[in-house]
């Protein structure tokens, strides 16, 4: 399903919104939906462990105020993973 705003649904008849949204509620359980959960999870689980943001992480990266090890490798890109999904839409 392509990406929608709720004024794509603007000027549809009842019947056709109901449908709409419909569609919208069975998307939100495929596959794609629940990795970008999944994702998002892991790294709001990461910026409680690490007691620190991802932007603040990524800032620490960049000025050598902490070494990039995998782990944090690994969150940047599944920080950059949701980012670049987001904008999609």
């Amino acid at each position: 399903m392509k990406c929608m705003k709720l004024s794509d649904l603007e000027g549809l008849s009842p019947k056709e919104s109901e449908e709409m949204l419909d569609q919208i509620l069975t998307s939100s359980f495929e596959p794609l939906n629940s990795n970008l959960f999944n994702l998002m999870e892991k790294i709001r689980e990461r910026e409680e462990f690490y007691g620190m943001t991802t932007e603040d992480m990524l800032r620490q990266i960049e000025y050598g105020q902490v070494k990039e090890t995998e782990e944090l490798a690994n969150w940047a890109i599944d920080y950059f993973t949701i980012k670049e999904l987001s904008s999609a839409c």
